[in-house]
């Protein structure tokens, strides 16, 4: 009898299952995650040896179920008791990822309705940054100014019976650029994101900066640009009248911009920490762009071939930090239709760029950003192609965590 009775529950389990798999895909339930539908996998000997296949299998599998949304939201509840909770929050612990297929183990605080990324530093790890730094210091055409700026996240800046839980990061962009070749710039946006810690400058649920934590680095970068060029460019006679007479360098106003706001955002991180009872974000930008003086246009390489198409500054249309820029992109291309013989500087970044992009643009003719994770085409091309004055290797201090993330960087410049 009691064989039966398994018999029966099994099969009666087998069938739910395949009814769950047979039926539509919950594209919304992933949508809600901030992130694109995993794709059928590649299916080739490497990929069938390696363990790719597998895992992005299980990934696609896991995305295209029937019910994703309600069974995730149970599986969210069931593990909201998980982690460990002191008079501090709760910390719980994570798959850190940032784009590679690698990741790594790490831990997450929630306390005072936000979650934030628990820092580790690793000595071996920074010096494969430095390595970067180093590989792009001696590869780079002797004319090209390099930059370098590490971002901090939220957690550095909380009071320290916070902060005190993880390692200092301020300690860990000390040390990289205290080692990094003299030919490389360092951009000091600590100090900027220090000065306004109490404005909102992170979300709450996500692991990015918001528009206005952006904008304090940009002026870092433009302050640190006026110190080191001997001769400040000023903008060309056809921009408009209220630019004219400025530095190059000299950052846009704050005030100068309409705010748009989108409110009932949740990050990654709230999916990350399984911690339901977290109120939502706001997405925050300002438009800079009314008068379309600005064009971006993407990039990407699909059987060797290049292709591009026209794009937006603000996604308007999205509810998650993909508004800016449409998201991670392996190449974006800005045009300043007022600086018609501006500088032009290419981004090496992760995503923390997205938001910081609009920016800087606003002082340039043309910004570059690369994405190393995705972009498969040449850097001696692009160098060709666009003769920067100016390039700037810029990630969220998480990425000198990532051996994976390096080497992909080196790759891209040595290719």
């Amino acid at each position: 009898m009691k064989n039966k009775i398994l018999t029966i529950l099994f099969a009666v389990l087998l069938g739910a299952g395949a009814v769950i798999i047979w039926l539509p895909a919950d594209k919304d339930s992933v949508a809600r995650e901030n992130r694109a539908m995993a794709s059928f996998p590649e299916v080739n000997p490497d990929s069938l040896t390696n363990g790719k296949f597998t895992n992005g299998f299980g990934d696609y599998l896991n995305d295209t179920v029937g019910f994703r949304g309600p069974l995730t939201d149970f599986s969210n509840f069931v593990n909201s008791g998980t982690g460990f909770t002191s008079e501090l929050g709760k910390v719980v612990s994570v798959n850190k990822d940032v784009g590679t297929s690698a990741t790594k183990k790490s831990r997450l605080l929630v306390t005072d309705d936000t979650i934030m990324e628990v820092f580790e530093n690793n000595r071996e790890h920074m010096d494969w940054y430095l390595n970067v730094l180093e590989f792009y210091s001696e590869h780079i055409d002797k004319g090209v100014n390099i930059y370098s700026m590490l971002i901090p996240t939220q957690l550095e800046f909380k009071e320290p019976v916070y902060s005190n839980i993880q390692d200092k990061q301020k300690d860990t962009i000390d040390y990289i650029y205290r080692n990094m070749p003299d030919r490389v710039i360092p951009v000091n946006a600590y100090d900027k994101l220090k000065a306004h810690k109490d404005e909102y400058i992170y979300y709450r649920t996500d692991h990015h900066w918001t528009t206005r934590g952006a904008y304090y680095a940009y002026t870092a970068l433009m302050e640190t640009m006026a110190q080191r060029l001997e001769k400040p460019i000023s903008v060309q006679p056809s921009a408009s009248p209220q630019a004219k007479g400025k530095s190059l360098f000299e950052p846009v106003n704050l005030s100068d911009y309409a705010m748009g706001r989108k409110t009932g955002f949740y990050g990654y991180l709230y999916r990350q920490a399984q911690t339901p009872d977290i109120k939502p974000d706001t997405i925050e930008w300002y438009d800079i762009n009314t008068d379309d003086h600005l064009n971006i246009s993407d990039e990407y390489y699909e059987n060797g071939q290049s292709i591009k198409y026209d794009s937006v500054i603000f996604a308007k249309d999205k509810n998650d930090y993909s508004i800016f820029l449409g998201g991670d992109q392996p190449l974006a291309e800005l045009t300043n239709t007022k600086r018609p013989n501006g500088r032009t500087m290419l981004i090496i970044k992760d995503s923390y760029c997205n938001c910081f992009a609009p920016w800087v643009i606003e002082n340039f003719g043309k910004v570059v950003l690369i994405d190393p994770r995705t972009y498969s085409g040449s850097m001696k091309e692009l160098l060709e192609r666009y003769k920067p004055d100016d390039l700037l290797l810029m990630n969220y201090i998480f990425t000198t965590t990532f051996p994976d993330y390096c080497q992909m960087t080196i790759d891209f410049c040595n290719r």
